[in-house]
Protein backbone atom coordinates (compact mmCIF):
# COMPACT_ATOMS: atom_id res chain seq x y z
CA UNK A 1 0.00 0.00 0.00
CA UNK A 2 0.84 3.65 -0.65
CA UNK A 3 2.45 5.38 2.25
CA UNK A 4 2.93 9.53 2.55
CA UNK A 5 6.11 10.37 3.59
CA UNK A 6 5.71 13.83 3.27
CA UNK A 7 3.96 16.81 1.83
CA UNK A 8 4.91 20.29 0.70
CA UNK A 9 2.14 22.11 2.73
CA UNK A 10 3.34 20.44 6.29
CA UNK A 11 5.58 23.05 8.61
CA UNK A 12 9.13 23.57 7.74
CA UNK A 13 9.55 21.62 4.40
CA UNK A 14 9.53 24.84 2.83
CA UNK A 15 12.34 27.44 4.17
CA UNK A 16 11.82 30.41 6.47
CA UNK A 17 11.98 33.82 4.00
CA UNK A 18 15.30 34.63 5.33
CA UNK A 19 17.24 31.83 4.67
CA UNK A 20 15.24 30.33 1.55
CA UNK A 21 17.37 29.66 -1.29
CA UNK A 22 15.45 31.08 -4.15
CA UNK A 23 16.95 32.24 -7.91
CA UNK A 24 16.24 34.11 -11.22
CA UNK A 25 18.11 34.96 -14.32
CA UNK A 26 17.61 37.22 -17.13
CA UNK A 27 18.89 36.77 -20.34
CA UNK A 28 22.10 38.34 -20.54
CA UNK A 29 23.55 38.93 -17.11
CA UNK A 30 23.57 35.56 -15.59
CA UNK A 31 22.10 33.83 -12.50
CA UNK A 32 21.26 35.07 -9.41
CA UNK A 33 19.79 34.84 -5.79
CA UNK A 34 16.64 36.86 -5.43
CA UNK A 35 16.72 38.60 -2.33
CA UNK A 36 17.76 42.83 -2.64
CA UNK A 37 16.34 45.28 -5.49
CA UNK A 38 19.85 45.84 -6.34
CA UNK A 39 20.81 42.78 -7.90
CA UNK A 40 17.76 42.92 -10.10
CA UNK A 41 18.09 44.56 -13.70
CA UNK A 42 16.38 47.72 -14.66
CA UNK A 43 13.66 45.50 -15.96
CA UNK A 44 13.62 43.10 -13.62
CA UNK A 45 12.94 46.49 -10.90
CA UNK A 46 10.51 48.12 -13.36
CA UNK A 47 8.15 44.77 -13.31
CA UNK A 48 8.52 44.27 -9.38
CA UNK A 49 7.70 47.59 -8.60
CA UNK A 50 4.62 47.94 -11.11
CA UNK A 51 2.08 48.64 -10.51
CA UNK A 52 2.47 50.27 -7.14
CA UNK A 53 1.84 47.85 -3.99
CA UNK A 54 -0.55 50.42 -2.48
CA UNK A 55 -0.59 54.07 -2.51
CA UNK A 56 2.38 54.20 0.54
CA UNK A 57 3.99 51.28 -0.86
CA UNK A 58 5.86 52.26 -3.98
CA UNK A 59 9.29 52.22 -5.88
CA UNK A 60 12.05 50.34 -4.87
CA UNK A 61 9.97 49.53 -1.46
CA UNK A 62 7.15 48.24 -3.10
CA UNK A 63 9.47 45.47 -5.31
CA UNK A 64 11.69 44.58 -2.26
CA UNK A 65 7.91 43.57 -1.09
CA UNK A 66 7.15 41.69 -3.56
CA UNK A 67 10.91 39.61 -3.37
CA UNK A 68 10.24 39.29 0.13
CA UNK A 69 6.29 38.07 -0.25
CA UNK A 70 7.87 35.87 -2.96
CA UNK A 71 10.67 34.25 -0.45
CA UNK A 72 7.75 33.24 2.21
CA UNK A 73 7.55 36.13 3.87
CA UNK A 74 3.81 36.60 5.08
CA UNK A 75 3.98 40.03 6.76
CA UNK A 76 2.01 42.31 4.00
CA UNK A 77 -0.51 39.87 3.18
CA UNK A 78 -4.03 40.93 3.65
CA UNK A 79 -5.14 42.14 5.65
CA UNK A 80 -2.11 43.70 7.41
CA UNK A 81 -0.82 44.40 4.00
CA UNK A 82 -1.58 45.84 0.29
CA UNK A 83 -0.15 41.63 -1.15
CA UNK A 84 -2.34 38.94 -1.76
CA UNK A 85 -3.27 36.22 1.27
CA UNK A 86 -1.96 32.67 0.42
CA UNK A 87 -3.50 29.74 1.97
CA UNK A 88 0.19 28.12 1.84
CA UNK A 89 3.18 29.30 0.32
CA UNK A 90 3.51 26.80 -2.55
CA UNK A 91 1.77 27.01 -5.41
CA UNK A 92 -0.65 24.43 -7.34
CA UNK A 93 0.83 21.95 -9.18
CA UNK A 94 -1.55 21.05 -12.50
CA UNK A 95 0.85 20.08 -15.47
CA UNK A 96 4.28 19.39 -14.39
CA UNK A 97 4.90 16.02 -13.25
CA UNK A 98 7.27 15.50 -10.35
CA UNK A 99 10.99 14.27 -11.41
CA UNK A 100 13.31 12.83 -9.68
CA UNK A 101 17.06 12.36 -9.95
CA UNK A 102 18.96 9.91 -8.30
CA UNK A 103 22.21 11.60 -8.39
CA UNK A 104 21.81 14.57 -5.88
CA UNK A 105 18.74 12.03 -4.62
CA UNK A 106 16.26 15.94 -5.16
CA UNK A 107 12.70 16.19 -6.46
CA UNK A 108 11.95 18.30 -8.88
CA UNK A 109 8.54 19.94 -10.02
CA UNK A 110 7.28 23.08 -11.54
CA UNK A 111 4.13 24.86 -9.99
CA UNK A 112 2.05 28.09 -10.57
CA UNK A 113 3.81 30.15 -7.88
CA UNK A 114 5.97 30.60 -10.88
CA UNK A 115 9.01 28.68 -9.47
CA UNK A 116 10.73 25.38 -10.12
CA UNK A 117 11.07 23.90 -7.00
CA UNK A 118 13.90 20.90 -6.02
CA UNK A 119 13.21 18.66 -2.72
CA UNK A 120 15.12 16.56 -0.96
CA UNK A 121 13.94 12.91 -1.51
CA UNK A 122 15.19 11.42 1.24
CA UNK A 123 14.26 9.78 4.28
CA UNK A 124 15.54 11.22 7.01
CA UNK A 125 14.99 14.39 8.85
CA UNK A 126 15.21 16.25 6.20
CA UNK A 127 13.33 14.69 3.79
CA UNK A 128 10.48 17.03 1.94
CA UNK A 129 12.89 20.42 2.55
CA UNK A 130 12.89 22.85 -0.25
CA UNK A 131 16.80 22.50 -1.48
CA UNK A 132 16.13 26.19 -3.39
CA UNK A 133 13.29 26.89 -6.03
CA UNK A 134 14.07 28.83 -9.10
CA UNK A 135 12.06 31.77 -11.39
CA UNK A 136 12.53 31.83 -14.57
CA UNK A 137 12.61 34.99 -16.31
CA UNK A 138 9.44 34.57 -18.15
CA UNK A 139 7.25 34.08 -15.05
CA UNK A 140 9.00 37.07 -13.20
CA UNK A 141 7.81 39.62 -15.26
CA UNK A 142 4.27 38.57 -14.21
CA UNK A 143 5.17 38.11 -10.38
CA UNK A 144 3.39 41.63 -9.37
CA UNK A 145 0.34 40.14 -10.79
CA UNK A 146 0.72 37.03 -8.60
CA UNK A 147 1.04 38.87 -5.14
CA UNK A 148 -1.98 40.83 -6.22
CA UNK A 149 -4.81 40.59 -4.13
CA UNK A 150 -7.47 40.57 -7.41
CA UNK A 151 -5.35 38.03 -8.53
CA UNK A 152 -6.90 35.50 -10.96
CA UNK A 153 -4.98 32.30 -11.72
CA UNK A 154 -2.96 31.52 -14.38
CA UNK A 155 0.03 29.29 -15.12
CA UNK A 156 3.32 30.08 -14.59
CA UNK A 157 5.94 26.83 -14.35
CA UNK A 158 3.72 24.28 -15.82
CA UNK A 159 5.43 22.20 -17.72
CA UNK A 160 7.25 18.90 -18.01
CA UNK A 161 10.77 18.05 -16.84
CA UNK A 162 13.58 15.65 -17.87
CA UNK A 163 16.87 14.96 -17.21
CA UNK A 164 20.27 13.79 -18.48
CA UNK A 165 24.19 12.98 -18.12
CA UNK A 166 25.71 16.39 -20.39
CA UNK A 167 29.23 16.44 -21.05
CA UNK A 168 30.75 20.17 -21.31
CA UNK A 169 33.25 22.25 -19.59
CA UNK A 170 35.61 18.63 -20.21
CA UNK A 171 33.19 17.44 -17.49
CA UNK A 172 29.40 15.35 -16.89
CA UNK A 173 27.17 17.14 -15.39
CA UNK A 174 23.65 15.75 -14.96
CA UNK A 175 21.40 18.45 -16.51
CA UNK A 176 17.47 19.32 -15.70
CA UNK A 177 15.72 20.98 -18.75
CA UNK A 178 11.83 21.88 -18.36
CA UNK A 179 9.50 24.06 -19.74
CA UNK A 180 7.18 26.46 -18.53
CA UNK A 181 3.81 24.88 -20.41
CA UNK A 182 1.48 27.48 -20.70
CA UNK A 183 3.29 29.78 -18.42
CA UNK A 184 5.51 31.02 -20.81
CA UNK A 185 7.52 29.89 -24.17
CA UNK A 186 11.66 29.24 -23.05
CA UNK A 187 12.37 26.32 -21.71
CA UNK A 188 14.79 26.32 -18.91
CA UNK A 189 17.76 23.86 -18.26
CA UNK A 190 19.64 23.73 -14.94
CA UNK A 191 22.35 21.83 -13.47
CA UNK A 192 21.43 19.75 -10.50
CA UNK A 193 24.96 18.38 -9.62
CA UNK A 194 25.34 18.54 -5.85
CA UNK A 195 28.44 20.54 -5.66
CA UNK A 196 27.35 23.29 -7.73
CA UNK A 197 23.57 23.31 -6.50
CA UNK A 198 24.07 27.10 -4.99
CA UNK A 199 26.27 28.64 -7.74
CA UNK A 200 24.78 26.73 -11.12
CA UNK A 201 21.41 26.26 -10.53
CA UNK A 202 20.24 30.18 -11.92
CA UNK A 203 23.20 30.09 -14.80
CA UNK A 204 22.17 27.64 -17.35
CA UNK A 205 19.30 28.99 -19.10
CA UNK A 206 19.58 29.38 -22.79
CA UNK A 207 20.17 33.12 -24.01
CA UNK A 208 17.10 35.20 -25.63
CA UNK A 209 16.64 34.04 -29.16
CA UNK A 210 16.73 36.29 -32.13
CA UNK A 211 13.70 38.59 -31.55
CA UNK A 212 12.25 37.53 -34.88
CA UNK A 213 12.24 33.67 -34.05
CA UNK A 214 11.48 34.78 -30.58
CA UNK A 215 8.01 36.04 -31.31
CA UNK A 216 6.79 33.11 -33.42
CA UNK A 217 7.66 30.59 -30.87
CA UNK A 218 5.17 30.38 -28.61
CA UNK A 219 4.40 27.25 -25.35
CA UNK A 220 5.92 24.17 -24.91
CA UNK A 221 3.41 21.60 -23.48
CA UNK A 222 5.04 18.46 -24.76
CA UNK A 223 7.28 16.13 -23.93
CA UNK A 224 10.96 16.64 -24.05
CA UNK A 225 13.34 14.30 -24.80
CA UNK A 226 17.46 14.59 -25.54
CA UNK A 227 19.91 13.06 -28.63
CA UNK A 228 23.47 12.59 -28.44
CA UNK A 229 24.62 13.22 -31.76
CA UNK A 230 28.49 13.95 -33.24
CA UNK A 231 29.71 14.83 -29.89
CA UNK A 232 27.29 17.15 -28.99
CA UNK A 233 23.76 16.95 -26.86
CA UNK A 234 20.95 18.02 -28.29
CA UNK A 235 17.29 18.54 -26.97
CA UNK A 236 14.16 18.62 -28.32
CA UNK A 237 10.64 18.82 -28.35
CA UNK A 238 7.08 19.93 -29.89
CA UNK A 239 5.66 23.32 -29.43
CA UNK A 240 3.10 25.79 -30.87
CA UNK A 241 4.06 28.08 -33.72
CA UNK A 242 2.25 31.45 -33.69
CA UNK A 243 0.83 32.03 -37.11
CA UNK A 244 0.07 35.71 -38.32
Amino acid sequence: SMVDLWSTSETGRIPDAASRKLYTMAPGDGGKELKLVSSLTATQKTALSSPNCSASLTGDDCALARIDWLRGDRSKEDPAGPLRRRSKVHGDVISSSPYYVKSTNTLYVGANDGMLHGFNAGTGTAAGTEQFAYIPSTSLQHMAELANPAYGHRYYVDGGLTASDVHYGEAWHTVLVGTTGGGGATPPARSPQQSRVQRDQAKAEAPASDKKVEEKVTHITGEIEKMDRDAHSIIYFGQKYKVP
